[in-house]
């Protein structure tokens, strides 16, 4: 009885470690690099002189964790410090900034709308010296239209990338893949041709 006893009190501590490990994983701290306005190249040429409201980033994933941690037998959900949308507005916004443009306080107050649909932004890390893989993506959908909505622009981007081997329990390098993917998503952005083209004309 007292062996018994015994076999189920060390199950029960294992079954808890495993649930600890799971609910002790810290957010990711997704953020934009220290260099993000240097690495940033602006193709685009709308005259300096129209006004640039940058409205919601919506965030249309179905699963709004940022990433997976495989553990073995498990898979463990992860999350973000902040929301990817507010990230990515945040990056669009500088983006402008950078490129000389002004931005109007409201959209009453502009001339071109910067809206769009966080469609993915994921990544998975699986723990492995050899095997050991990480790997993320991201799909943007950009939405650009004149104030008074008689011109609009839709275009989508979309950014991966991989790690393999030496990948850690920590998901280190899945945290700098995805910051990565942050800022070649929006350099995608501002040297998309489409959106010069679009845009030269206004």
């Amino acid at each position: 009885m007292k062996k018994l006893f015994l076999t189920i009190f060390a199950s029960m501590i294992g079954i808890s470690s495993v649930v600890f490990a799971a609910t002790s994983v810290s957010p990711l701290d997704l953020k934009l690099k220290p260099d993000f306005e240097k690495q940033l190249e602006c193709n685009w040429s709308m005259k300096k002189s129209l006004r640039v409201w940058v409205g919601a980033i919506e965030d249309i994933r179905q699963e709004k964790e940022v990433g997976v941690l495989v553990l073995k037998e498990e898979s463990v959900p992860l999350t973000s410090t902040r929301p990817v949308a507010e990230i990515l507005k945040e990056a669009i916004e500088r983006g402008l900034k950078k490129c000389g443009y002004t931005l109007a306080v409201n959209k009453n107050q502009s001339d071109v709308v910067v809206k769009g649909l966080l469609e993915d932004f994921s990544g998975t890390s699986k723990k492995g010296l050899i095997k050991g893989q990480a790997t993320g993506r991201a799909e943007f959908t950009l939405q650009m239209n004149l104030v008074d909505m008689t011109d609009n622009l839709s275009v989508s981007f979309a950014v991966e990338e991989t790690q393999a081997k030496a990948i850690s329990k920590k998901p280190k390098k899945l945290e700098r893949i995805l910051n990565n993917l942050l800022t070649r998503l929006t350099q995608e952005i501002f040297q998309s041709k489409h959106v010069a083209e679009w845009i030269s004309t206004k």
